[in-house]
């Protein structure tokens, strides 16, 4: 992973100091919904590419000939960092769409 460590420490610096200041407002702030549920849904977005490059998934979709940009653009954007963007389908259904999709390129070898 690219800098999955100083990710995770800016965003949840960045994400307490925005809830302390609407906090010390006096606004109330729900920090296990705000903050934490938010923390862990980019934790989890990390710990499946970890555990998905470690069961052979990644890895496969990764050096796979018959790639598309797409999925490509996809998988680096969380590489680099972008585990909150819900717009990316490996973001929002990660759990499920590596796996996937490590199947059908297997399935699918390049043509000669």
């Amino acid at each position: 992973m690219f800098s999955s460590g100083v990710t995770l420490a800016l965003e949840s610096a960045s994400q307490a100091a925005k809830l302390t200041i609407r906090e010390l407002g006096g606004e109330k702030v729900d920090w296990d919904r705000e903050f934490s549920a938010h923390m862990m849904r980019g934790i989890d977005v990390f710990r499946t590419f970890v555990t998905r490059w470690y069961d052979g998934s990644l890895p496969t979709l990764f050096f796979s000939k018959t790639q598309q940009a797409s999925v490509r653009s996809q998988i680096c954007s969380v590489l680099g960092g972008y585990v909150w963007d819900e717009k990316n389908p490996l973001v929002r259904d990660h759990a499920r769409r590596i796996p996937l999709l490590a199947d059908l390129v297997s399935r699918n070898p390049p043509q000669p």
